[in-house]
């Protein structure tokens, strides 16, 4: 069996506002689980059948790490995902308000597009033009 990627885990100062983020790029991804544990920590999962993202609220109290994508400092800088249309999740992208982090990346075989969500995390959404995906 091939490996793969079952979930992310990640830490949010918001989670209504990743998920209306995560939800408008991605249409197909639904809330799987939503709690709070003992501790009143809220995790969410959210995603479709094939796999999904852990989110977890932060502790507001704890001193912000501050990192930013591409800054050469410990860190994420983006989760990508591969959808059917790039130019759809662009435009309801840009019509909710978030802003493009980088210039999109088109090639004979592929096309990229990278937005910020709320939280200033990147996150790219890849087209292929072909099944074989090593093809740049």
């Amino acid at each position: 069996m091939k490996s793969k990627l079952e979930h992310a885990n990640l830490i949010v100062k918001n989670i209504d506002e990743t998920i209306l983020f995560l939800r408008t790029a991605l249409p197909d991804f639904v809330i799987r689980n939503d709690a709070t544990d003992k501790d009143r920590n809220r995790w969410v999962h959210i995603g479709n059948s094939d796999y999904y993202l852990s989110l977890n609220s932060a502790d507001i109290k704890k001193k912000e790490n501050n990192q930013m994508p591409y800054s050469g400092r410990i860190g994420l800088n983006h989760l990508g995902f591969i959808v059917h249309d790039v130019d759809e999740v662009r435009s309801r992208l840009i019509s909710a308000g978030y802003i493009k982090s980088t210039e999109c990346l088109e090639t004979k075989y592929r096309k990229s597009i990278y937005f910020y969500d709320n939280e200033n995390r990147d996150w790219e959404f890849v087209q292929y033009f072909t099944a074989d995906r090593e093809k740049k």
